[in-house]
């Protein structure tokens, strides 16, 4: 009978300890639960900010991203675009570089760079200047570098290696992605880069801009190996008219380039009242506040 009644309070004492730890697990689910719902509430910039910090968290520092945006715009446009989409994704807590190679020559009203710069990207990559000097801090997550001579670099044989992404990692500078913005893209500047760049086609569904979409698509397809070249159509008055503007994209670069393309998007805007189908110059565009939110969702899933 003692040995029963040592039993019986030896369970009860089980008992009551699993029942306590149920109410602390509750406990803590409740608190856990109250956190999450508090984070949900919010912004995005803060839950982009978390998910960017989360990621380094679980897989460390790697090589960030690259994408050379070549943009078959008139130069206004093609800054607007980029610049507002590195911008947006600053805001959602990713770390950007931005690289400026749209030509001074080709923008109409966008007379000056988005920020004050001293040296030129390609200083550092001839071996001139410290890359430092080259690499500006210009907002909270946001580096700014200009590129303007990089294509003149290579042309004379200036550019040495290693590459700027080599070279960033030795200079320890902490990036999610990079921004190379371009509406003349090289190969070789490219190469001098980065050895594995994405190349992302933005282009209006107006013909000229098509023609010069199809020329940027050659210079790219030198380092493709027969992989798709990512396209995003801007403007238009409906998704089917950028389809249609993509469909004969498309045909055009396998017919003649044998180079397939992807459509990842496509995203509305309003044609400038100067830019026509007829005319030989790209088109110029009315850009949307939301648009860079949309194309920086089409690219983190690209």
């Amino acid at each position: 009978m003692v040995k029963n009644a040592t039993l019986g309070k030896k369970a009860a004492a089980d008992a009551t300890a699993e029942v306590a730890a149920e109410a602390t697990a509750g406990a803590a689910t409740e608190a856990a639960a109250e956190t999450s719902a508090n984070a949900n509430a919010d912004t995005v910039a803060t839950m982009g900010a978390d998910q960017a910090e989360g990621l380094r968290s679980m897989f460390g520092e790697a090589q960030a991203r690259f994408l050379c945006l070549a943009c078959a715009l008139d130069g206004d446009t093609a800054v607007q675009i980029t610049m507002g989409l590195a911008h947006c994704l600053r805001q959602q807590g990713q770390r950007v570089l931005y690289i400026d190679e749209i030509p001074m020559h080709a923008r109409q009203t966008i007379k000056s760079l988005s920020y004050t710069v001293r040296y030129d990207l390609a200083q550092a990559l001839e071996n001139d200047i410290a890359l430092e000097k080259t690499v500006y801090k210009a907002e909270d997550n946001l580096w700014f570098s200009v590129a303007l001579r990089m294509a003149r670099s290579f042309k004379t044989r200036r550019l040495k290696p290693p590459t700027l992404m080599d070279r960033l990692q030795k200079l320890s500078l902490e990036l999610d992605i990079v921004l190379h913005a371009t509406s003349e893209p090289v190969d070789g500047v490219m190469r001098a880069l980065s050895k594995t760049s994405q190349p992302i086609v933005i282009t209006a569904p107006d013909d000229a801009s098509l023609i010069r979409a199809i020329e940027l698509i050659r210079e790219f397809s030198q380092q493709t190996d027969g992989r798709p070249i990512s396209v995003v159509v801007v403007g238009g008055d409906t998704q089917e008219q950028g389809q249609s503007a993509f469909d004969t994209l498309s045909v055009a670069s396998k017919s003649l380039l044998d180079q397939p393309l992807d459509l990842i998007g496509w995203l509305a805007a309003t044609p400038l009242s100067n830019s026509t189908e007829k005319s030989k110059q790209p088109a110029g565009l009315i850009i949307p506040s939301t648009l860079y939110g949309k194309l920086a969702t089409m690219l983190n899933h690209a």
